[in-house]
Parts: structure tokens; sequence; C-alpha cells
């Protein structure tokens, strides 16, 4: 063999040596990752007031009447499976108020009160990318185990009630329910850290219910950081 194919042979070597790590990492699967997220809720029963809200309102206008309706806060983990695929767990808490809701007393006396609904879903499944890069758009599919309670509202508003009505007077008795939820949305990769926008639709009652329950429903509208 000349000396000239040897050169060219042993920089072809040391080419493929020092670019293999490069293009593994391009395909590796995605690291353990964590983050946080919040944002507003909204039951299923009140998509269309935000629906009308767009038609008539600013994205900005829309997303605070959406805000009004509830709120939510969450963690999530996210690790690979394949190159596009992850595994994705999250929990969070959500909290609806501003429900009306009659009492009737043991004396026929009717009770008009204002109630705050809060669930808390805790998630797992799969998160499934249409490519990634700066940009990565995302799927999500996972089953979920939730528990709602049903108390008064004494707060003027949504956060005050969270934050002031400690000692809670349950109007219903807890439940916990096995559903879905199912989310689009897209992150952004800027060095290392992945902020993310995501609309996610929960089912909350599929498995388990009680004879006549009505279907539970909503819409999260999220933005958040994984890390």
């Amino acid at each position: 063999m000349s000396t000239s194919i040897r050169r060219a042979a042993t920089f072809v070597v040391c080419g493929l040596v020092f670019l293999t790590p490069a293009l593994w990492g391009q395909q590796a699967k995605e690291a353990l990752t964590f983050g946080i997220y919040t944002g507003a809720s909204a039951p299923s029963e009140s998509l269309s007031s935000i629906y009308d809200a767009l038609d008539t309102s600013s994205l900005a206008q829309s997303y605070r009447s959406a805000s009004d309706l509830g709120v939510h806060i969450g963690g999530r983990l996210r690790f690979g499976l394949t190159e596009k695929i992850s595994f994705s767990g999250s929990a969070a808490y959500c909290r609806f108020a501003g429900q009306d809701q009659t009492a009737v007393l043991s004396n026929g006396q009717e009770l008009s009160l204002q109630t705050a609904t809060t669930l808390l879903p805790i998630s797992a499944g799969v998160t499934m990318f249409a490519f990634k890069g700066l940009i990565a758009p995302y799927l999500t599919a996972e089953g979920t185990y939730t528990y709602r309670t049903v108390t008064v509202a004494t707060g003027n508003s949504l956060l005050q009630d969270l934050i002031v009505n400690s000692a809670r007077l349950e109007l219903e008795p807890s439940s916990s329910r096995i559903g879905a939820a199912v989310a689009a949305g897209v992150q952004l990769d800027i060095g290392g850290l992945q902020p993310f926008a995501e609309l996610r639709y929960h089912w909350v009652n599929l498995v388990g219910t009680d004879s006549g329950e009505d279907p539970i429903s909503f819409l999260n509208i999220s933005v958040g950081l994984l890390f």
C-alpha cells in the first residue's frame, strides 16, 4: 500500500473517530429532564366562552378570560425511549372557582353557595416529537389518575381563595377516577433550557364512574420550562 493511500486511510479513520460522538449525539435518546409549568384552566362546558372571546377580543384578553375560570401549576419529568419518543409523567394542581351551587338544609331551606373544584391529576404516557432542533413540536398521550374535591369558595378571586381558604368545607365526597389526557405543544432548546407552550385536554372520569355521574373534562393552557 502506497504512502499516500495510508495517509488517506488514516485521515478517514481519524475523521470517523472524531465524528462518531457527534453523530451519535444527534441520534441520542432524550436525557432525563425535569420541569415546571403553569397557566389557565377551563372546564369543557366553558370553552365556548373562550372561543367567543377570541372572536371579539385579543388573544391576551381571551387568556385572561380563561384564567378567571381556573388556574393550574404542575411538575413534569421526561426521558427518552427512542430518538423521537420519550416517557413522560406529570402531576398538577388545578383549581376552578366561581361555580354556583344550591344546598338544601335539613329544615328545607335552600342556601346558595359559590364553590371551588380542585383536581389533582397524576399522569404517565409517551411524548412523540415530529423533529428535534431549536424548535421541536410534539404530541403527548397519557393515562391519568385524578383526585377531585368540591369545597366552598370564600375569597373574592380564585388566587385569594387558594391562599386564604385553608380550612375548607367540602360540599361533596372526594373522589378518584381514571382517565386520559392528550397534548400538543412546541418547545425550544436554548442552551440546555427548554421553554415550552402547550395545550392539554383532560378526560377525568373515563373509568370507574358511578351511575348517573356526568363526564368531567377540562383544558389546560400552559407555559413551562424543562431543564
